[in-house]
């Protein structure tokens, strides 16, 4: 985690690392599950305290639970469709070694970039 001065005030930021198996990187914030990542993303839109900056997502979550990395991919999307998206994306990055989930990842972190042009213009 770093602290920027953002307008006077301390802002913190915060790197996410989804994934039920492996450690997280030194200076990311491990979560297991996606509801976590988008309580963070909720949060920090919330407080203004803290930003999250970074997300790597894995696909593969737990023992068929359905819950994957590319619900919070959803997640974003839907918000950024509906204009209740507010702030910067964070920069978004898939680390799962199923490369049918990478691809969806992949694939929803690319419409996600585009939404994005599309709402600044």
């Amino acid at each position: 985690m770093v602290n920027k001065s953002n307008d006077e005030k301390q802002v913190t930021q915060i790197k996410v690392w989804l994934d039920d198996e492996r450690p997280a990187p030194d200076g990311w914030k491990k979560c297991l599950w996606p509801e976590q990542v988008i309580m963070l993303i909720v949060s920090a839109g919330l407080s203004g305290k803290f930003e999250v900056t970074d997300i790597s997502l894995d696909h593969d979550l737990g023992e068929d639970n359905g819950r994957t990395g590319y619900d919070v991919i959803r997640y974003i999307q839907k918000q950024l469709v509906t204009g209740q998206w507010n702030g910067d994306i964070p920069n978004l990055y898939c680390h799962s070694d199923n490369p049918v989930g990478r691809k969806h990842i992949e694939l929803g972190i690319a419409s996600i970039l585009r939404l994005k042009d599309k709402a600044a213009t």
